[in-house]
């Protein structure tokens, strides 16, 4: 049941995402296309106002393509679950576990989807074409220097890029997760449910920041003798499984928030 919810989400979802992506490419196509007219010689002052606009809205779509998952997966698990379509939604043989997971699920592959969208993108507003022909030799050789460096680091550099790849995963999973715990706590009120979620929402973000200087303090301020005897490859990977244990235990915490309020204080009035 689990992989059609997936399909659902995904269906849903892609109804936004993909227009936005369209967009976003006819947008970068015109702006490419202002700036090879206004390197072109003369050009009057309001052709050039328009080069300049689209160059803004350019960057400014890049910044809202990046946020563009987190309030769409935010939107849809308030509209999913915790307004009218959540009577439907909960009538459903599944248990709120795969819901969730469902949505945390998609989020993170729209994540990744913006993410590579984003380096195409400044990549098309940036290379010429005669710049694209040697992407496929930088890409072969990017890789051939990263084999090279994991077998000089004895297969490190392979883990570094594992453990960073779980960073970025668990770190997008963690936001979702407690954008949802906001949502989830603040609908549980029967007034002035949007503005308790702000008011959760930067409750909680607050509170993970502050945790995450506690521990960064307790690290590097009275732990720094344990940290200088380590190598560099050592400290790179303490600090990476600090990173990840920290991660999951605000995934962990902010799932069971999420689910105590959605199984036993819901309230769709």
């Amino acid at each position: 049941m689990l992989s059609k919810l997936i399909k659902h989400e995904f269906r849903a979802t892609s109804r936004i995402m993909w227009p936005v992506f369209l967009g976003m490419l006819a947008l970068t196509a015109l702006m490419r296309f202002s700036q090879l007219l206004l390197n072109g010689g003369h050009i009057p002052w309001l052709l050039q106002l328009i080069g300049v606009l689209l160059v803004i809205g350019f960057v400014m779509g890049l910044f809202a393509l990046a946020f563009a998952p987190l309030v769409l997966s935010a939107v849809r698990f308030r509209d999913h679950l915790l307004k009218d379509e959540g009577y439907l939604t909960l009538t459903l043989p599944v248990n709120m576990h795969q819901l969730l997971a469902s949505k945390l699920i998609v989020s993170a592959v729209w994540y990744a989807a913006a993410f590579l969208a984003v380096v195409l993108l400044c990549m098309i507003g940036a290379f010429d074409f005669s710049d694209w022909r040697v992407v496929p030799q930088f890409a072969s050789d990017l890789f051939l220097s990263f084999r090279k460096l994991d077998s000089s680091m004895q297969g490190q550099a392979l883990l570094f890029a594992l453990e960073f790849f779980l960073f970025c995963v668990l770190g997008v999973t963690a936001v979702s997760l407690i954008v949802y715990a906001a949502y989830a706590v603040g609908f549980s009120f029967n007034k002035h449910k949007s503005a308790l979620t702000a008011v959760f929402l930067l409750f909680f973000f607050q509170l993970v920041q502050f945790a995450a200087i506690a521990v960064l303090a307790n690290l590097f301020c009275d732990g720094f003798t344990a940290w200088s005897s380590l190598t560099g490859v050592q400290a790179g990977n303490a600090i990476f499984a600090v990173a990840l244990v920290c991660e999951l235990i605000v995934c962990v915490i902010f799932y069971l928030v999420t689910y105590f309020f959605l199984t036993r204080k819901l309230n769709l009035e």
